[in-house]
């Protein structure tokens, strides 16, 4: 009964004979369906702490939030708030599957409103930083936050950016040439750059529509655990939700100029040399560990000749007819127009590993490791290129290029193999017993 009036012997409106009537504006709606949407996360919540199969109904054994006494919820599967695309209404004749016979019925269904929209925003910003000492070494920094619920102002409610992000940035350069008187003309810039990210979403990545806080909060009143590993559990939750990453790079160009000695000047001025080195380190919902180190260097070396050195190869032709007058002018040069020799050789070692699922988390950790190995990939290599223009005379030009490369990946590699063995009948001890074997290919 949705239109009950106050007052009578039947207040709640069951019996129709006692049924006072009233005007429109005192009827009370007594059967309203008020549904907050946080409880349909917390029943899922709930279902999968309690380990109970996805593939039948679970029933709340409590009054949701905003429900009438008596009211209970149930999940079947893995369903999404934001894939929602058709409500039913009905009512259920009977409980229990009893069905009751009706001679009349007449339903009317209110409509179908959304109220208390999370319109909290959020607040974004920078900061950053400029030091300088003279021109021997100057530095930049950055530190950008962005919080939870922020957006742009002409942006609708599900525009906003639902994650908390952090980011710092240090970039710096010490010229070590400075130590040096400058007469010499070196160049030895040394830089070093460091980068670090961390997000934190509002909702779980593995269940979109399930908050982080509602997951944390019920690791933290778990009074089946002691208090440090509830808290241990709840730190677990948000570091597996965040993406966190870091980066450090170093690199060293080295170049020299202005040589008063013609030996230096075509040999060491012409050449480039430079070193980088890489770090990075990362984890997020997915990746356990995601690290990589780097290295590599690169030299070059360029030559220029400005002035071309020329003989005339025909100059014996002088007061033959004809022949000489065509010939004895002609110039040959003796050296390359330009030459360019560059050399490079790097290695990259990447270190990841899977995280574990939630199903596999109970399983022993040789299990965990089994299934989820910690892989390393190796790239190591080198390559090669030689560029040379020649004009041997003024009418004719040349040039040649050559380009080689070679990876050495399999250098100092050893294949490993891992078998796992789990005896669940227990022929060889206690039933459930797991045993790993690893061996190389060598072996």
């Amino acid at each position: 009964q949705t239109n009950a009036c106050p007052g009578g012997d039947d207040p709640d409106g069951d019996d129709p004979s006692t049924r006072v009537s009233c005007d429109e504006s005192e009827r009370q709606d007594l059967n309203s369906i008020n549904v907050v949407m946080s409880e349909l996360n917390q029943l899922k919540v709930t279902r999968d702490l309690e380990g109970a199969s996805i593939s039948e109904r679970f029933t709340s054994d409590r009054t949701p939030e905003g429900a009438p006494p008596g009211a209970r919820m149930s999940i079947v599967g893995t369903p999404s708030i934001q894939s929602i695309s058709t409500v039913v209404l009905g009512v259920r004749n009977g409980a229990g599957g009893q069905a009751m016979p009706l001679e009349e019925v007449e339903l009317w269904f209110n409509e179908l409103r959304v109220t208390g929209y999370d319109e909290e925003g959020g607040t974004s910003g920078f900061l950053t930083a400029q030091a300088r000492l003279a021109d021997v070494a100057n530095a930049n920094a950055r530190l950008s936050f962005s919080q939870d619920g922020f957006g742009g102002l002409s942006g609708g409610l599900g525009e906003r950016d639902y994650v908390d992000r952090i980011g710092f940035t240090l970039q710096s350069t010490f010229n070590a040439h400075k130590l040096v008187p400058e007469r010499f003309g070196w160049n030895v810039p040394v830089q070093v750059s460091l980068q670090e990210n961390q997000s934190t979403p509002r909702f779980d990545p593995t269940n979109s529509d399930i908050r982080i806080d509602d997951l944390v909060q019920r690791a933290l009143s778990d009074e089946s655990l002691p208090e440090v590993e509830r808290q241990i559990s709840a730190d677990s939750i948000r570091a597996a939700a965040q993406t966190v990453s870091s980066q450090r790079t170093v690199r060293v160009p080295i170049t020299k100029t202005g040589s008063r000695s013609p030996w230096l000047k075509y040999t060491l001025d012409g050449l480039n040399l430079s070193y980088t080195n890489t770090t990075q380190e990362a984890e997020s919902p997915t990746q356990l560990v995601s690290n990589s180190d780097s290295w590599r260097v690169d030299a070059a070396y360029r030559l220029n000749v400005p002035k071309p050195r020329t003989i005339r190869p025909f100059w014996w032709t002088s007061g033959v007819p004809l022949l000489g007058s065509a010939l004895e002018g002609v110039r040959f040069n003796l050296l390359p127009r330009s030459l360019s020799v560059s050399a490079n050789t790097g290695r990259t070692v990447s270190v990841f590993r899977e995280r574990p699922r939630s199903s596999d988390l109970d399983e022993p950790s040789l299990v965990n490791e089994f299934l989820y190995p910690t892989r390393t990939t190796h790239d190591f290599g080198h390559t090669r290129s030689v560029n040379v223009q020649y004009d041997p005379f003024p009418f004719l030009t040349t040039s040649y290029g050559a380009n080689s490369s070679q990876s050495l990946d399999l250098a100092g590699v050893d294949e490993r193999f891992t078998l796992l063995v789990r005896d669940t009948a227990g022929v060889f001890g206690e039933p459930g017993r797991v045993e790993r074997f690893a061996l190389s290919r060598q072996d």
